[in-house]
């Protein structure tokens, strides 16, 4: 939706936190490990070489996480957004390297997003799923606590750093987009123009993105399934 905008880009998931530190992290203590080795059975007589510190690590990701981030290629973007789940557990990791960054964690009610995950993992990879949980009822137990751990981490952020943080109702945004795309944008200070907005949410509606597929119309073999509010009442009980 934001990346419809024509002042904002915001597409895919990096996976920054989960993927792309933990490697960098890893690489640069083995780096580091070689060096000392290096340093002690080498030059042990005088200054060894220099060795990566904690700060170092956090620059080297700042510019790694730059590079990826720059490479839209419309010149009058002011703002550039990474969307992946596990950010909301790591914003303080985020918010050291990316001071002036802002922070929007959209929140779905758990028994939707539980619903909507586990159809997602039957699509992506039925075998795996089934052998981890033997149903859906097994998976949103699961999901549960993963869930009430990223509502928790995202809002004690928060209220650490109101100015920075601005909490979103997925329910709300499919029922009145207007007006919530019209915060967001306020939040971020990008410009907020009816006609833009109209256009952000028809652009990223479920019809466009499901190629003409009206809502409420199911296909479990595409990544836009449904689009129903509430639909998980279908699929639990009470």
């Amino acid at each position: 939706m934001l990346d419809a905008h024509p002042e904002t880009a915001c597409r895919g998931e990096g996976n920054l936190l989960k993927f792309l530190l933990p490697s960098l992290r890893k690489t640069l203590q083995e780096y580091n490990s070689k060096i000392g080795f290096k340093n002690r059975s080498t030059f042990n007589e005088i200054e060894g070489y220099p060795r990566f510190s904690e700060p170092q690590h956090c620059v080297l990701f700042q510019t790694e996480v730059e590079i990826l981030l720059a490479q839209d290629d419309r010149g009058n973007i002011r703002f550039i957004g990474e969307k992946s789940l596990d950010n909301v557990l790591g914003l303080h990791l985020l918010a050291h390297p990316f001071p002036h960054a802002k922070f929007l964690h959209l929140i779905r009610d758990g028994r939707g997003g539980a619903a909507s995950d586990w159809f997602h993992n039957l699509r992506v990879s039925k075998e795996q799923a089934e052998a981890e949980f033997s149903d859906l009822a097994d998976f949103a137990e699961h999901y549960a606590k993963t869930w009430a751990r990223s509502i928790r981490a995202g809002q004690e952020f928060g209220a650490e750093f109101p100015e920075t943080y601005y909490k979103i109702r997925y329910e709300d945004l499919l029922s009145d987009g207007e007006t919530e795309l019209g915060g967001i944008l306020n939040f971020l200070g990008a410009g907020v123009d009816e006609k833009e907005i109209i256009n952000c949410l028809q652009v990223r509606s479920f019809e466009s993105l499901a190629e003409g597929r009206d809502a409420g119309k199911q296909d479990r073999g595409s990544h836009f399934c449904k689009d129903v509010q509430g639909d998980w009442r279908s699929h639990f009980d009470d």
